[in-house]
């Protein structure tokens, strides 16, 4: 049937041709998942050598007792620990220019670094080996700080799960870099302190290798453009499932304009932001929680069996990484599954997690009193040690996350550098006091309690008082 006019011929009979700049969106879909995919694995090699100055405190500083004073130790201890948490600078360059140029900066000052270290145990060069330990400890704590973002950009509706793929990395860094010596230590039959240098050297390659595959990796996926962190979960309309370049190219340069990092003298109203400092509390916390057991378990573990089991330690420690790791994973999975269905909020999880870490100490405070040789309770305390790792993962996960869903993804290197302090904080406070309480009281039971008490007033403030964004940074994050 056919009528006059330039209508005239049916729906039916009008032959569609397939428009060469149409881009279909569900294939584009499955292929940005796999570039993201691609990305994940990239920052979980570079978070997993990131703890190179965790590891030093394993193999490298000890072996330097015949060389070095024990002042000079502890000050290269302090060295270490300077650019791990202290990373509102290097958050700072990440957020201004990017994934790779951040990564290049970050891996070379890493490497020069490792240079100037290597002069140890030369005395008068003392000075230039802290510099190079400095220069390790930044390049570290910036390659984890881009490694986190760049995750998190990558995949940005489940921002728990994407932090904590590199945070798992970073949580079995040291694990992971203290095998690799010992497996060097086990082939080259070197075992006394002259390898140090060795060492140095294993840690070195460990990091260049893994840095750079990395590097390459979110290279080859360009991640520096923007358009992976909405464009890519962009919703699919039933009846027009297709979706112009011309469109796509449009949003990504509307997120260019949307996504500039704030300046560093506006980033300080989130010293006014109320929440900031009820996160700033349960970070500490978080992390002195875990410290305090991960630096002290041999002392506690020997404490509690009268020394009669000193060998279980080594797995002990092993069971804390790997558990870290793996609660790292799950809560980021479990707590994006809860906040995207609505049915908690993420500052809600957060307090419902450190009231539990209060409690678990509290019990554990209780249990280390006891010092017995009953197999079951000796069993039944290296359970309750090796479970304190997995409340130490859920804060490398749960933490970052909140934070990017508060700040955004493009200020999180620094504004997330600045709630870095309460953990730098607890890594200076914990250390330093824990000894000194020890020696007092001939335990630590009053660390238990403290933080156990800490734990329960953070995670009320964090269920009562509501979370709020920056004035200068607004968002719709179901908090």
């Amino acid at each position: 049937m056919t009528n006059s006019g330039f209508n005239s011929r049916d729906d039916d009979e009008i032959p569609i041709l397939e428009d060469p700049f149409v881009y279909n969106e569900k294939k584009w879909y499955k292929e940005l998942l796999k570039i993201e995919i691609i990305i994940l694995i990239a920052t979980v090699l570079i978070a997993l050598v990131s703890g190179s100055p965790n590891a030093f405190g394993v193999f490298i500083l000890p072996a330097l007792g015949d060389y070095l004073s024990n002042f000079e130790i502890s000050v290269l201890n302090s060295c270490g620990l300077v650019g791990l948490y202290f990373t509102v600078f290097v958050g700072w360059i990440y957020d201004k220019l990017g994934t790779l140029k951040s990564l290049f900066i970050f891996y070379f000052t890493v490497l020069f670094g490792f240079a100037l270290y290597s002069l140890l145990p030369i005395p008068e060069l003392f000075v230039l080996q802290c510099i190079g330990y400095v220069m390790v400890s930044f390049g570290s704590g910036g390659t984890f700080i881009t490694a986190m973002g760049t995750a998190g950009k990558a995949y940005p509706e489940n921002p728990g799960f994407a932090i904590a793929i590199p945070g798992a990395g970073m949580s079995l860094s040291v694990a992971f870099l203290v095998q690799v010596t010992s497996l060097y230590m086990s082939l080259s039959d070197c075992t006394d302190n002259s390898c140090w240098d060795d060492y140095i050297i294993i840690e070195w390659i460990c990091f260049m290798v893994c840095v750079f595959i990395g590097i390459t990796l979110i290279a080859l996926v360009n991640i520096i453009k923007p358009i992976y962190s909405s464009v890519s979960k962009k919703s699919v309309n039933e009846d027009d499932s297709t979706t112009s370049l011309i469109d796509l190219e449009e949003e990504e340069s509307q997120l260019d304009n949307d996504n500039k990092p704030i300046p560093i003298s506006q980033s300080f109203v989130i010293f006014k932001n109320k929440f900031f400092w009820v996160l700033f509390l349960g970070y500490f916390t978080a992390i002195g929680y875990g410290l305090l057991v991960l630096i002290n378990i041999n002392t506690m573990w020997n404490d509690f069996t009268k020394d009669k089991r000193e060998s279980w330690v080594g797995n002990i420690s092993t069971a804390f990484s790997f558990v870290n790791a793996a609660s790292t994973l799950i809560v980021g999975w479990i707590s994006d599954y809860l906040v995207k269905k609505n049915i908690i909020s993420r500052a809600k999880i957060i307090g419902i997690y450190l009231i539990g870490c209060g409690v678990f100490f509290f019990l554990l405070g209780s249990l280390s009193f006891i010092e017995t040789e009953n197999e079951f309770l000796q069993i039944v305390f290296m359970i309750m040690l090796i479970m304190v790792g997995i409340g130490f993962g859920i804060a490398f996960t749960v933490f970052p996350a909140i934070a990017s869903e508060l700040w955004g993804f493009e200020n999180f290197g620094l504004l997330f550098g600045y709630l870095q302090f309460s953990s730098a904080l607890a890594s200076i406070f914990i250390p330093l006091i824990s000894p000194q309480i020890y020696d007092l009281t001939g335990g630590f039971e009053v660390l238990f309690y403290f933080i156990g008490a800490l734990g329960i007033i953070g995670g009320a403030l964090h269920i009562f008082i509501k979370p709020t964004p920056l004035d200068i940074k607004k968002t719709n994050i179901y908090l």
